[in-house]
Parts: C-alpha cells; sequence; structure tokens
C-alpha cells in the first residue's frame, strides 16, 4: 500500500498499516477508482493471509521443541535472534557433522570468501553465491535485530563503522553471530551477551561460554 502511492506521486500516507484499524479508509487515499479496488482487495487478504501465517508458525514451532527442544531453546541466546530465526536456523541447517570446524559453516552460510589458488598461489576469488543463501539471511537479519535492541552493540559496531565502514561492520558483526550459530548447534551452554559486546573491536563479536 505504502509503494502504490510512488508512482501516482501521492503524498505519504502517514501512518503504519499493520493493525486492521488504521487501514480503514487507506484506498480513499488514491483517486483513480482501479487502484482502489485493488488496494481493497490486497487489504481484505491480509487478515486471513496473517491468521494462516500464524496457525504455520505455532505448528513449526511446537514441532521444533518436540525434535530440537534443547537446540532450539540455546539458539534464542544468541543476540538477535528471535523465534523465526531460530526456525530458519533449526530447520534450513542440516546434520552438524557436515561441519567439522566454524570455517566450514561459515562457508555454508556464505560468511567467507572461496579463494582459487595454484601451487600455493593464491589467483583470487571464487564461490560467491555457495553455500545456502537463506542462512545468509538468516545471520544478516541477526545483526540487524541485535543492533536495534542492544545500546552496548551500537556502541561497540561505531568503532567498526569509523574504521572500516558501516557495510563492514555490519558484515564482520553477521560472520560473528554466524560463528555463535555454529557453537549453539555444537555446544550445551548459551551466548553470555555482556561480555561479547565488551569485547576489543577486532574480536567484537566472538561468541563466549558461559560455565557450565
Amino acid at each position: 500500500m505504502h509503494k502504490t502511492k510512488s508512482p501516482y506521486h501521492l503524498p505519504e500516507i502517514g501512518k503504519r498499516l499493520a493493525a486492521k484499524a488504521k487501514r480503514e479508509g487507506v484506498a480513499e487515499h488514491f483517486p483513480a477508482p482501479r487502484v482502489r479496488k485493488t488496494l481493497e482487495v490486497d487489504s481484505s487478504l491480509i487478515d486471513p493471509y496473517a491468521k494462516f501465517l500464524g496457525e504455520v508458525e505455532l505448528y513449526l514451532t511446537r514441532r521444533a521443541k518436540a525434535h530440537a527442544g534443547p537446540t532450539f531453546a540455546r539458539l534464542h541466546s544468541v543476540p538477535g535472534i528471535g523465534q523465526i530465526l531460530a526456525l530458519v536456523l533449526v530447520y534450513e541447517i542440516p546434520a552438524m557433522r557436515r561441519f567439522p570446524r566454524v570455517h566450514e559453516f561459515g562457508s555454508s552460510c556464505r560468511r567467507g570468501k572461496g579463494a582459487k589458488e595454484s601451487k600455493g598461489k593464491r589467483l583470487g576469488t571464487a564461490g560467491q553465491k555457495m553455500g545456502t543463501v537463506q542462512l545468509r539471511w538468516a545471520c544478516a537479519e541477526a545483526a540487524v535485530l541485535f543492533l536495534r535492541q542492544s545500546q552496548p552493540g551500537k556502541e561497540s559496531v561505531a568503532k567498526l563503522d569509523h574504521k572500516h565502514g558501516k557495510a563492514t561492520a555490519l558484515t564482520v558483526l553477521a560472520h560473528q553471530l554466524g560463528r555463535a550459530v555454529y557453537s549453539r548447534r555444537t555446544r550445551e551452554p548459551a551466548v553470555a551477551l555482556q561480555r561479547v559486546v565488551t569485547a576489543s573491536p577486532l574480536r567484537l563479536f566472538i561468541p563466549h561460554i558461559l560455565p557450565t
């Protein structure tokens, strides 16, 4: 609905439309009858679709808790990971025995550059799209959510931002959160957030383990 106004150069709608009450009368914002009809149809589909997605989410959450309960709970201890991202990380990661080291797992998350080498000489990078795009998205989304929720995290990442730029800072954070996910899938303890955000800038988000 917000994007529909752009081609018609209309003013901002001025409110969030997630709640049904706030969507009332939005179609009248557009003068063209065909556009109003399109928005009315789209609006009528939102609530049934949201209900269906809620049912699917509840079903998947119950299944995850039944067959991967401890793992599902430990993933919630990683900063920035909530219920949806935890579900993605449970169901998009194959058997962890495929990843004997965290480096292989990082490659599967597209969090590293493949190297082209011959006789020990590095010839460049390759394989940028190897791995699982859903895992790459989950790590990036966790980084954004972590920064949104954590003031100490913002202050720590600002140091990397100042030195390397915003894009590199977010990439580093997403990579380190991916390392934290690997440790949660292979170990019992949870992430110690306070130790994470007070780490040195170059090793900012390497996961620390709470004592058992």
